[in-house]
């Protein structure tokens, strides 16, 4: 009875070693949704009744849990109750600690599952759910699924491909997940595009360029690449691009700002003798380690003070954008030109 990895979870359910009860959430809920329907698979069993299975949804009180898992199996070994985002926030102390001890104390023929495939919350600050996953830690089984990193979601795309009949280099995964994004629900649905797309034979980087729709950062860092590349027409035609699509002022600078902070930070990591990927392990580049090696790439192209100054002109940018209730688009215009003429000079230097 404790906190699994991934891997400890599939054995003992493949083994059907099971804990009466289990706690699964966290970051990833592609991942949560998926080991929820694995686990409940294995409980039933290869011919489920479906009589012994109850999902109940966020709204059941106490009361309707303990009913449901109080009852004996009719047709199968074991009785699986599965609870999708309970609010355990939403609880009073003295609710919680009763339905902590009935978890404590459940039938043996009883599997129950409480599983958060769409609820967030940041454990360490949710109280009463941080209870109750100490609770089960103790009487049951905890699964914790945060986001896959880089290489991790490069092996599930080419396994996803291979699965569907399609071939997948490693370095046409990770350009996929540059241009999608991390979330694995997107990277499933975008590989079965593809996969549909190129019906038989192996997904090109032209092809994932065509068929796969960009995710904002991947748009805005799209503007940002016409930036460091000084190409002034891009530059503000994607800006175009991202206005028709009614993006707000704010969310592209923010993520202008962040492709420019990442250079800063690849810079002075390399200048100080430090090689860029510590700043994994310092800086939340999980599943995004693909920023990290972009800004080892663009930063060659600034000095020192170049950055600087362009992180300034970013920060005076977000100040006038969030005190002046100027005009967003304009103040932006005006900061590329701002950003294009540093670089200019610097070139000239």
């Amino acid at each position: 009875m404790a906190v699994v990895n991934e891997q400890e979870f599939k054995k003992k359910a493949l083994a059907e070693d099971f804990s009466h009860l289990y706690f699964i959430y966290g970051e990833e809920k592609y991942l949560v949704k998926e080991y929820t329907e694995y686990l409940r698979a294995k409980v039933e069993g290869k011919n489920p009744s479906g009589f012994d299975t109850d999902v109940l949804p966020s709204s059941v009180d106490i009361e309707g849990i303990s009913q449901s898992a109080e009852q004996l199996p009719l047709m199968s070994k074991k009785r699986c109750v599965c609870v999708k985002d309970f609010d355990f926030e939403g609880l009073s102390e003295s609710d919680l600690k009763a339905l902590i001890a009935f978890c404590t104390d459940l039938p043996d023929s009883t599997v129950l599952i409480f599983s958060q495939p769409t609820l967030s919350y940041d454990i360490k600050k949710a109280g009463k759910t941080k209870k109750f996953a100490a609770a089960a830690e103790k009487c049951g089984t905890v699964l914790y699924l945060d986001k896959k990193g880089g290489m991790a979601l490069e092996r599930q795309v080419v396994s996803w491909a291979k699965k569907l009949g399609c071939k997948i280099s490693d370095i046409n995964a990770a350009k996929l997940i540059e241009s999608c994004g991390t979330d694995m629900t997107t990277l499933k649905n975008e590989t079965e595009k593809l996969c549909a797309y190129t019906e038989e034979g192996e997904i090109t980087e032209e092809s994932i360029r065509l068929v796969t729709v960009k995710n904002l950062e991947a748009r805005i860092f799209a503007l940002s690449d016409a930036i460091i590349r000084r190409d002034y027409n891009t530059a503000y035609k994607q800006l175009d691009l991202l206005y028709y699509q009614r993006e707000k002022p704010e969310v592209i600078l923010g993520v202008l700002s962040s492709a420019f902070v990442d250079i800063y930070r690849v810079k002075t990591a390399v200048e100080s003798g430090e090689r860029s990927s510590v700043l994994k392990d310092i800086f939340p580049y999980k599943g995004k380690e693909f920023r990290i090696k972009n800004a080892e790439r663009d930063m060659k192209r600034y000095s020192s003070s170049a950055i600087s100054s362009i992180l300034n002109a970013i920060s005076d940018t977000d100040i006038k954008l969030k005190s002046s209730g100027g005009d967003g688009r304009l103040l932006l215009e005006t900061l590329i030109a701002k950003i294009l003429l540093i670089v200019k000079e610097d070139g000239e230097k």
